[in-house]
């Protein structure tokens, strides 16, 4: 097995670095609206599986177009949802435990990073089995999906009393 390490150490870093910034990001966001923000990644990836890219005539870099395209998607969806979802989810909510911000953050990074490994090939995940089945599997990202959809049912509204 031939790895180049400066391939591998920019692959990494450009796997790593974004997952780290979505979870932190969607740490600080907080539990419900972590929960708009996984609505917004499904949409956005049901849009850029849909949009027609082959209509497109001398598309450059086709993969790259596609992961924009995932990447601007994301904050328009939340913005779109947050208003009509985000007002009735939050009303008389309490603090967030820190382990439950925790879950959010990484199910949500894993989302994105799992959607983002589809669109892009990178030799680094090729290279490291580990990675290539946390992420760039059919497999795993039907589980991200299904890890956010069950997190997302399991939200319940405070109690008023």
């Amino acid at each position: 097995m031939n790895i180049s390490i400066a391939i591998l150490s920019r692959d990494l870093l450009l796997i790593i670095a974004p997952a780290v910034l979505v979870f932190l990001v969607s740490f600080s966001l907080g539990r419900d609206k972590t929960v708009i923000a996984y609505l917004a990644c499904f949409i956005s990836f049901v849009l850029t599986n849909l949009f027609p890219f082959d209509v497109i005539q001398n598309l450059p870099k086709a993969d790259t177009v596609k992961v924009i395209v995932f990447c601007l998607l994301i904050p328009a969806g939340y913005l779109a949802l947050s208003a009509r979802v985000l007002k009735p989810m939050t009303k008389k909510s309490g603090k967030d435990k820190l382990l439950k911000r925790v879950v959010y953050a990484l199910i949500l990074a894993g989302l994105i990073m799992s959607n983002v490994a589809f669109f892009v090939q990178f030799e680094a995940i090729e290279n490291l089995p580990m990675l290539k089945t946390a992420l760039a599997s059919q497999t795993s990202r039907f589980l991200w999906f299904v890890f956010a959809l069950v997190f997302m049912v399991l939200i319940k509204k405070k109690k008023e009393g």
